[in-house]
């Protein structure tokens, strides 16, 4: 399948930069790139207006989409799909320094907010294992 390395940079012609300045390369799947080209096109940004702006009403759109297929609105934002990602590389047995580096962690103590949860889960799995 194969990936894609794409760079998160500042894009200050559009008053936007990385949190806490933290530039930096991201492998991304190849079958998200597909997905991602399918798109209708906007420009040169992702996810742009037809004036090829940033579109920024995607936190409304997500909030009805959630509506729409049954979730509950109030417990989705667009920075949870960061910490998704980074609970299902976790859940694959991705390395933490891995995960850090994909997710633009710098400090492991903020990762492991993400991760103290399924690393109890994953901990108990393995004692019963252990002990079956």
């Amino acid at each position: 399948m194969g990936v894609k390395v794409i760079l998160v940079k500042a894009q200050p012609q559009h008053g936007w930069t990385p949190k806490k300045h933290h530039e930096r390369r991201v492998k991304v799947p190849m079958e998200l790139i597909k997905l991602i080209a399918a798109l209708p096109p906007t420009g040169p940004l992702v996810f742009g207006t037809e004036t090829a702006k940033p579109d920024m009403k995607l936190l409304r759109a997500l909030k009805r989409i959630a509506v729409e297929v049954g979730v509950d609105p109030d417990r989705r934002w667009l920075h949870k799909f960061r910490a998704s990602g980074a609970t299902r590389y976790f859940q694959a047995g991705m390395p933490l320094p891995d995960i850090m580096a994909l997710g633009g962690w710098r400090d492991i103590k903020s990762v492991q907010r993400y991760m103290g949860l399924l690393q109890d889960d994953r901990l108990s799995e393995a004692v019963e294992s252990a002990w079956a």
